[in-house]
C-alpha cells in the first residue's frame, strides 16, 4: 500500500509520536512510505532517529492558511510529482488537523487515485481554529462563531463523513462536533491513542503513604491543561487541610510555550505551606523512568497518552479532564483502570457542554482518600498497566487506524476560498471602485505576500488593480523587478498618479512616518498588515 502522511509541526507532541509509531508500523508491513514536511519539521527527526527509511518531501514553509495561485500551482505540481513517483498507483493520505487536511487538498488537487484520511486528534481541533491565527485558545469552550469558516468546515465535515475520512480517538470527538457544526455526522471511526510497550517497569512496591506522599505530573503545558493542573493542585490543598501530619512533594514534567510554562510557575504560590511543587521540565523515555525509580513516586495524574505510559511504566494513575479557565469547578477524573477506553483520555467535559451526562467521573479529592487505604495503591499499580494493554496495545490500535485510511473514499479538492483577500480598509475605501493604481512599499516576503493575495482577488473578482511599482529604501535593489514591477525609490512625485500606497512591511510605523514626512497625504496610505 502506499501512504503518505502530512506533519508540518516543528515540535514533538502526541500527533508527532503517534505519526512516527504508526509510519514505523506501516514501513515493517512492507508498505511504501512518503513524508510531506517543512525541512524541519520534527517527524523527520523522530524517524531518523528510529532508522526508519522513508520518501520525503520537503514544502517551503506556507504560515498562512490562505494559498497563493502560485502556490496553488507549485502545490498541485508537488502532488502530480508524488503520483507519479508512485507509479499512479492508488495513494491512501493520512492528514490530520484541520489546515493540514487543507494544504493535502491543495497538494493531490482532487486526483481520484488519491484517498485522505484525517484525524481530529482534540475536541475542538476544528471548532477554535481561525484563518490567520491558528489554535485560538481564547475561544476554547465558547459558545458557536457561526461565520464564514464555520459555514466551510460544517460542509466539508459532511462530505468527509459521508466518504468514512474522519477518525476520531474517541466517540466523544464525534458528538461534539457534531453538536457544534450543526450537520450529522454518523459515520463512527475511533481508535484510541496506542502506547508501544515500555522497555523499563518499577522495581518498587508501591505502599499507601503515611507522612509524606510524592504524585507526578506527565504531560505538556497548554490552554487545555494548565487549569486542570490547577484544579489537581486545589485537590491536593484540601487532602492537607484534612491530614495535619502529610506532606506532599508534586512534581511536574511538562513543557510548554513560555506563557504556559510561567502560567504553571506562578502555581507555586497558591500551593499549602506542606505542598512543594517542582516544575522539572523536558525529560526523555530514560530520565523519566529514572526519576520515577529515584523518587518512588505514589501515584501519576495525567491525560491521554501521558497517562497510558505512565501505567505502562507501572505507576497508578489518574485520568483528570481537559478543563480551560473558567471551568476548573467541573474537572473531575477517574483511576485509568477504572474507566473505558471512551472516557480515559481528558474529554469528558465535551459531553457536558453539550449537555450529555458524563459517566466514570468523581472529585479529585474524593478519590485521594483512597490512596491511604492498605493495598490499594499497589493493586492499581497492576491494574492500570493491564488496563493500558488491554486496550492501547499499539498491536491492536495501529492495523485499526491503517484500516480506516483503506475505507476512505474522499478524494475531492474542497479548499476555503477568501471572499475577500485585502484589508478591510481597502475595500472601505474604494468600494466598488474597479480600476486602482498602487504602489507597494517593501520586497521582503510580507510583501510578497500580499502580491499574492492581491493577485488572488483580481482573480476571483473584476477588479483591475495596477501595482506600479514597489518602494523599497534600499538603494540596491533600484531597477530590480519583484513580482512583475519595478523597484523604486519613494518620493512625493512618484505617488502622483496613484490611488493608495500599501505598507507591506514589519517597518510600517517608521515607513509611514517617512511618507507622510515627504508630504504624502494620510488617505493614500494603507497597512497590509
Amino acid at each position: 500500500m502506499n501512504i503518505v502522511v502530512f506533519d508540518f509541526n516543528k515540535s514533538v507532541g502526541g500527533a508527532e509520536t503517534f505519526n512516527c509509531r504508526f509510519i514505523d508500523y506501516l514501513v515493517g508491513l512492507g508498505d511504501s512510505v512518503a513524508v510531506v514536511g517543512y525541512e524541519d519539521s520534527a517527524l523527520f527527526g523522530l524517524l531518523d532517529n528510529k532508522s526508519v527509511k522513508i520518501k520525503k518531501y520537503i514544502i517551503p514553509e506556507m504560515d498562512d492558511f490562505f494559498v497563493s495561485i502560485s502556490n496553488q500551482s507549485y502545490l498541485g505540481a508537488l502532488g502530480q510529482k508524488i503520483i507519479d513517483n508512485f507509479f499512479g498507483e492508488d495513494i491512501y493520505v493520512l492528514a490530520s488537523y484541520f489546515e493540514v487536511l487543507h494544504r493535502a487538498m491543495h497538494v493531490f488537487n482532487g486526483n481520484k487515485r488519491v484517498h485522505i484520511l484525517t484525524g481530529m486528534l482534540h475536541p475542538e481541533a476544528w471548532s477554535i481554529w481561525e484563518p490567520g491565527i491558528g489554535f485560538n485558545a481564547s475561544r476554547a469552550f465558547k459558545p458557536k462563531l457561526i461565520n464564514e469558516t464555520w459555514h466551510y468546515q460544517r460542509q466539508l465535515l459532511l462530505k468527509l463523513d459521508r466518504a468514512h475520512a474522519i477518525w476520531y480517538p474517541n466517540d466523544i470527538y464525534r458528538k461534539y462536533n457534531s453538536e457544534y457544526f450543526s450537520v450529522p455526522l454518523n459515520h463512527h471511526s475511533s481508535a484510541t491513542v496506542p502506547v508501544e510497550p515500555v522497555t523499563q517497569k518499577i522495581r518498587y512496591n508501591i505502599s499507601a503513604p503515611e507522612e509524606f506522599m510524592k504524585v507526578l505530573w506527565l504531560g505538556r503545558f497548554d490552554f487545555f491543561k494548565n487549569e486542570s493542573i490547577l484544579s489537581f493542585i486545589d485537590s491536593l490543598n484540601v487532602v492537607l487541610n484534612n491530614k495535619p501530619q502529610l506532606h506532599i512533594l508534586f512534581d511536574l514534567i511538562g513543557y510548554g510555550y513560555a506563557l504556559y510554562e510561567d502560567e504553571v510557575e506562578s502555581y507555586k504560590k497558591l500551593a499549602h505551606e506542606r505542598l512543594e511543587i517542582r516544575i522539572l521540565g523536558k525529560r526523555n523515555e530514560s530520565d523519566i523512568y529514572s526519576l520515577i525509580e529515584s523518587e518512588k513516586y505514589h501515584f501519576g495524574v495525567a491525560m491521554g497518552s501521558s497517562a497510558y505510559h505512565l501505567a505502562m511504566i507501572g505507576l497508578p494513575v489518574i485520568a483528570i479532564d481537559s478543563c480551560v479557565k473558567g471551568y476548573r469547578r467541573l474537572v473531575k477524573g477517574v483511576w485509568l483502570d477504572e474507566a473505558s477506553d471512551e472516557f480515559d483520555e481528558g474529554s469528558s467535559l465535551y459531553l457536558s457542554l453539550i449537555g450529555e451526562p458524563s459517566p466514570q467521573r468523581n472529585d479529585i479529592h474524593v478519590m485521594l482518600e483512597d490512596v491511604f487505604q492498605y493495598g490499594f495503591l499497589e493493586n492499581k499499580s497492576r491494574s492500570c498497566c493491564n488496563y493500558v494493554e488491554q486496550f492501547h496495545n499499539i498491536d491492536v490500535i495501529l492495523p485499526k487506524i491503517r484500516g480506516f485510511l483503506l475505507e476512505s473514499s474522499f478524494s475531492e479538492k474542497f479548499t476555503y476560498r477568501f471572499k475577500r483577500n485585502l484589508p478591510d480598509e481597502f475595500y472601505y475605501r474604494f468600494g466598488r471602485k474597479r480600476n486602482i493604481k498602487i504602489a507597494i512599499f517593501g520586497t521582503g516576503s510580507g510583501a510578497k505576500k500580499f502580491y499574492g493575495k492581491l493577485h488572488s482577488d483580481l482573480v476571483f473578482t473584476d477588479r483591475e488593480i495596477k501595482v506600479k511599482c514597489f518602494f523599497d529604501n534600499d538603494d540596491s535593489k533600484f531597477g530590480a523587478i519583484f513580482c512583475n514591477a519595478p523597484i523604486e525609490k519613494f518620493t512625493l512625485e512618484a505617488t502622483n498618479e496613484l490611488d493608495v500606497v500599501i505598507i507591506a512591511s514589519d517597518y510600517w510605523p517608521e515607513i509611514k512616518a517617512q511618507m507622510i514626512s515627504c508630504g504624502l497625504t494620510r488617505s493614500k496610505i494603507l497597512r497590509a498588515y
